[in-house]
């Protein structure tokens, strides 16, 4: 009995801990992603002003941007969760790789959570306030920790 519960003590440590290092490095990335918004709103705008055609090349740049943030800090985040737990959650059951469901879909409900809290408190939610957003991040995050985990 006395190892159950320090097996789901562990385990929910770890949960937390996971989760600590993830919502930094996603407040990091929302904030850098806020910023190239921002940037590209300006350059909407002045564009607008000069010519139309430049708008949408413009959007599809912002993007792309956003969604590089959003790859790079999640793998940073796997990175340093790799370091920080250097081995696997769930070490008795056989399937590899189950983090690559669990951790997007917790990391895209969370963020969506986020969001509707920003919405809800007037505040513009960022690509990574929606479900999407989050679960991009969290794919990067858990992808990264398979790759590091399985070559050690």
């Amino acid at each position: 009995m006395l190892g159950v519960v320090e097996l789901l003590f562990e385990l929910l440590f770890e949960i937390i801990f996971e989760g600590a290092i993830c919502g930094f490095f996603g407040l990091l990335a929302e904030l850098i992603s806020a910023i190239f918004e921002k940037t590209g709103d300006a350059i909407e705008s002045a564009s607008d002003a000069i010519e139309g055609a430049t708008e949408a090349a413009v959007k599809a740049k912002v993007g792309f941007l956003i969604l590089l943030i959003m790859l790079v800090m999640g793998a940073a985040a796997g990175y340093v969760i790799s370091l920080v737990f250097p081995e696997r959650i769930f070490q008795t059951i056989p399937v590899t790789g189950i983090s690559l469901l669990i951790t997007p879909l917790l990391m895209g409900g969370l963020m969506s959570l986020v969001g509707v809290w920003k919405a809800n408190h007037d505040c513009a939610a960022s690509f990574l306030g929606t479900f999407m957003g989050g679960a991009i991040f969290g794919l990067a995050a858990a992808g990264t920790r398979l790759v590091i985990l399985s070559q050690g």
